[in-house]
C-alpha cells in the first residue's frame, strides 16, 4: 500500500527541516506548508500572493475562463464578486429569511436517518449529509429541492 500524500510531505518537511517547500509536481509548481507558523505567515500576511490558482485547460473550459467567484483570479473583479455575495447571499437578513428552508431540510434528514435505523438498515450518513448540503444550496439558489 502506498503511503498517503500528506504523510509523505510531512516526512519530507521533517527530514529536511523545511516548513515551506517549493515542489514541481509534474507541470504544476506547488508550495507545501507544514508548520503552524509558516501557514500563519502565508495565510495572513501573503494571502494575496497565493490566492490565484493556476488553471488547466479543462478548468478554463468548464469555468468559462474562471469568470465565477470560485476560480476568478484575485483582483478588483474578485473583490467585487465577493462583495455581492456578502451583501446579497450572506447578510444576516438573507440567512434569517432561509431559516424555514434549513429547518425543513434538517427535519427531512433526521426523519430519513430515523426511518433507516428503525428498520435496522445500514446507512451512509456522509451521503445523507452531502445530500442535505446540496439540497440547502439548491433551495437557497433556485428555490426548489435537489432531485
Amino acid at each position: 500500500m502506498k503511503p498517503l500524500m500528506h504523510r509523505t510531505m510531512a516526512d519530507l518537511a521533517r527530514r529536511y527541516n523545511a516548513p515551506v517547500m517549493d515542489l514541481q509536481l509534474s507541470e504544476v509548481p506547488t508550495v507545501v506548508i507544514s508548520s503552524h507558523d509558516a501557514a500563519h505567515e502565508v495565510l495572513k500576511t501573503h494571502d494575496t500572493v497565493f490566492a490565484t490558482q493556476p488553471m488547466s485547460l479543462s478548468m478554463r473550459a468548464t469555468t468559462h475562463e474562471g469568470l465565477g467567484i470560485t476560480f476568478s483570479p484575485y483582483g478588483h473583479r474578485w473583490q467585487h464578486l465577493r462583495k455581492i455575495c456578502t451583501v446579497e447571499l450572506l447578510s444576516a437578513k438573507r440567512v434569517r429569511s432561509l431559516h424555514a428552508v434549513r429547518e425543513d431540510l434538517a427535519a427531512r434528514l433526521v426523519a430519513a436517518i430515523a426511518a433507516e435505523s428503525w428498520h435496522g438498515e445500514r446507512m451512509n450518513v456522509s451521503a445523507r449529509v452531502a445530500t442535505f448540503v446540496t439540497d440547502s444550496v439548491q433551495r437557497t439558489i433556485v428555490g426548489e429541492r435537489f432531485r
